[in-house]
């Protein structure tokens, strides 16, 4: 897969989309990012604080999948591996119309955004093929932007 970053600018924030991830893999896919992160903040929807267990076991049952949500976390001291390192990452995990995508966001200067996507291309393309999610896809935000858009699978 070819990068480029052509377009983007100083002080741009990037963004990972992991769609149509299954409900019952979600859970997984955050815990695996828990995992790479030197610090995890408390969990969020609408500005209250919630059990990321409690929240899953419940906001995921069948009878509120169609319930739109947006939890967000902040993960501090991020490894993507040898020097790729990101001081914060903003997890979001998106509930609509019953469909739910894993989102990271992150701002980086421009001489390390060619090396901190491909670290995440590869990161994404793994929980995607262990979980049976849908499309990955990253670059600048918004990354639905096609013209921005670094890499996408699926």
């Amino acid at each position: 897969m070819k990068f480029t970053t052509k377009g983007l600018s100083m002080g741009d924030a990037y963004e990972v989309v992991m769609e149509d991830v299954p409900h019952d893999c979600v859970l997984m896919v955050v815990s695996e990012l828990h995992g790479l992160a030197g610090s995890v903040f408390p969990p969020e929807i609408d500005g209250i604080v919630v059990d990321l267990h409690a929240w899953s076991h419940s906001a995921l049952r069948s009878e509120e999948r169609q319930r739109n949500f947006c939890l967000i976390q902040r993960l501090g001291d991020f490894s993507l591996g040898g020097s790729a390192r990101l001081k914060v990452l903003l997890l979001r995990v998106i509930g609509f119309n019953g469909a739910i995508d894993v989102e990271v966001s992150f701002d980086a200067e421009p001489s390390d955004v060619q090396m901190l996507m491909q670290e995440f291309q590869t990161l994404f393309f793994c929980l995607k093929r262990c979980s049976g999610a849908g499309a990955i896809c990253g670059g600048m935000e918004p990354v639905a932007d096609s013209a921005t858009r670094i890499f996408m699978h699926g």
